[in-house]
């Protein structure tokens, strides 16, 4: 099921993966996988994993329409970003300086700031940039809402690696506000 959110694939092409690798698969009752991609979306659906679960926080109540706040934890997406071994072989932990004349700064990890708070902070502890950025996106399993999603980054993650899929993590959505008409858009309240 992975592979199928991750990729955005379809159901018919995830059905055709998943029939593969039960192919390859010899014994039936050691098969993990569902049938199919919509077996695994109802199996998500009525299974409650907490490190998937948002936890929903009442914003306000505006024309009887309640606004809620989705989010999980920082600390355990903060964790998750950690917890990538093929990305974290790459993470600056300490300031790099390149000895030139002309300073140019590609990586945060090169920045005279980076040097001057890791000269700051207490000896064998490491510093550790996060990135909160919200982005406007549309949430199926919210009811079909336009929303703005909010992601973590590290800065220590090299630029390179940055537009990643497993560069960032979802910690919540704000949800957009509503108006029934453009005089209540237009309004002060509003």
């Amino acid at each position: 099921m992975e592979i199928v959110i991750e990729y955005q694939l379809s159901n018919s092409c995830g059905d055709r993966i998943i029939k593969l690798i039960n192919k390859s698969i010899q014994e039936a009752e050691k098969n993990p996988l569902p049938t199919n991609t919509k077996e695994g979306h109802r199996f998500l659906d009525v299974n409650e994993f907490s490190y998937i679960k948002f936890k929903k926080v009442l914003i306000t109540k505006f024309q009887d329409k309640d606004y809620s706040f989705y989010y999980q934890l920082i600390i355990h997406r903060i964790k998750v970003l950690l917890l990538q071994s093929e990305m974290n072989e790459e993470f600056g932990f300490k300031y790099k300086n390149h000895n030139t004349l002309i300073k140019t700064y590609g990586e945060q990890f090169e920045s005279n700031w980076w040097y001057i708070t890791e000269n700051k902070i207490p000896v064998n502890n490491k510093l550790l940039s996060i990135i909160i950025y919200a982005d406007s996106t549309t949430c199926d399993h919210l009811g079909k809402t336009s929303e703005h999603s909010i992601y973590i980054s590290l800065r220590n993650i090299p630029n390179w690696q940055q537009n990643k899929l497993n560069a960032k993590v979802l910690v919540g959505y704000l949800l957009k506000l509503k108006a029934k008409d453009n005089t209540t858009r237009n309004s002060e309240s509003f």
